[in-house]
């Protein structure tokens, strides 16, 4: 989309947001569109939702709006391409969770994997090793039940490891500024202090 460079050719302190006039708009993330130099691999898995919304509804993702519209909708707006209803629960599980707009909370590339590897099988029913006669053992269904409970299983602790850094984050954000503001207030009076001698002297 117009934002790939080899990595070797980046720098330590270069990233491809830098490229702030390259990229094709409806598959950028909210970070890509900021031109925010932190943007990365998760800017990647938010294209890779697109493409998939793309494929699975046959609807380009902001079709018909210009960038400067897309970047409302995206940055101010905070709105993503409407899933229709037919759209089966796991890819719209997999489309949520991969263009979330904050990269810390969106899946990652390994979750994103799992979520498509598993909705594959899933959808492609199960090999002929794992079915079973009726006496013998579980059912086909009885597979395909517990192998969805697996991945949804793997998938929520995915979700929770993500809410959990996102959190962290959060804290560590919110004691930043903690501390910046007792900084500035220590500053501050500091500076009445000396000013009243000042005025004393």
């Amino acid at each position: 989309f117009g934002l790939a460079h080899a990595q070797a050719v980046l720098s330590s302190t270069q990233s491809v947001a830098s490229y702030e006039n390259h990229g094709t708009a409806p598959y950028m993330a909210p970070e890509e569109l900021q031109a925010d130099p932190t943007a990365g691999a998760p800017g990647d898995v938010y294209a890779m939702a697109m493409v998939a919304y793309y494929l699975i509804t046959r609807r380009a993702p902001w079709e018909g709006l210009r960038r400067d519209q897309i970047f409302v909708k995206v940055l101010v707006e905070d709105k993503r391409p409407e899933i229709p209803s037919e759209v089966p629960a796991p890819w719209r599980r997999f489309m949520n969770d991969c263009w979330a707009k904050d990269p810390a909370v969106r899946a990652t590339a390994a979750g994103a994997l799992l979520l498509l590897d598993g909705e594959s099988r899933l959808s492609g029913g199960v090999s002929g090793s794992e079915e079973v006669s009726g006496g013998a053992g579980h059912s086909t269904s009885t597979v395909q039940t517990t192998q969805r409970s697996q991945l949804e299983q793997q998938a929520e602790q995915q979700r929770q490891l993500r809410q959990a850094a996102w959190q962290r984050q959060q804290e560590q954000e919110a004691e930043r500024q903690r501390k910046q503001e007792q900084e500035v207030q220590q500053r501050e009076a500091e500076r009445r202090r000396r000013q009243q001698e000042q005025e004393v002297q």
